[in-house]
């Protein structure tokens, strides 16, 4: 599969089209623009739990429209990500901005998944067919990033280097800003034949509880890529 490449900082608002998202496109793009406040031009994903409550205001995600990839096919993602300088930490829900789900289901948690708890950033799978054991090694990936500066207030490239596998041949190897920062072996999802689709941009599960007081999130997206 060639490199595909979404570059937000030289693209028009027609790359949009390029991806799949969870609504409908009228939706996603009130919710998603280019937006010129940052310098390099970016994605600017939106989710508001009063602006959009008639919609879904907690998810404003995309979906690149890739062709499948086979399981045990060693696969990149890169992405180039912030938050903007009035962000706040939630210490009372957690929010995810990336994501892997298993292509072949469309409920349940995803196989891999960046989190935001509070002011700590971590590697997380909440699929319940991976092993405890295998769960607890990926969460201790990223391991609490304790960020200085904070995360949220400067441009991070993440990057993943996944062989998807339901055995014990898979693999991961995170690197944040070019330098590897945690690597797992082992099983990491579940029984797909085609490798997780990648999705991106603000999640908030939590408001469906309405237990927190957070109520609006923004993430600057400056380009997604996935090689093989």
């Amino acid at each position: 599969m060639p490199k595909l490449l979404y570059d937000f900082d030289t693209s028009d608002s027609a790359i949009l089209t390029n991806f799949s998202d969870a609504t409908s496109n009228a939706i996603r793009y009130e919710k998603v623009g280019l937006s010129r406040d940052h310098v390099p031009s970016s994605l600017k994903m939106i989710i508001d739990r009063h602006e959009y409550q008639d919609k879904v205001p907690h998810r404003s995600d995309l979906a690149p429209l890739n062709p499948d990839i086979q399981l045990g096919t060693e696969v990149e993602y890169r992405f180039k990500f912030r938050f903007p300088d009035n962000w706040v930490p939630d210490p009372i829900d957690g929010e995810l901005f990336a994501q892997w789900l298993p292509s072949d289901r469309t409920t349940g948690g995803p196989c891999l998944a960046f989190y935001l708890y509070d002011n700590r950033c971590a590697l997380r799978s909440n699929n319940p067919a991976i092993s405890d054991r295998s769960r607890t090694l990926i969460e201790s990936v990223l391991d609490y990033l304790q960020e200085k500066p904070p995360i949220q207030h400067r441009w991070t490239e993440l990057s993943v280097r996944a062989k998807w596998s339901t055995g014990n041949d898979g693999s991961l190897i995170v690197s944040r800003d070019g330098a590897v920062i945690g690597t797992f072996n082992g099983q990491n999802c579940d029984s797909v034949t085609v490798s997780p689709r990648f999705k991106f941009g603000p999640y908030k599960p939590g408001w469906g509880a309405d237990r927190t007081q957070i109520t609006r999130r923004v993430v600057y997206f400056q380009y997604v890529s996935i090689e093989c």
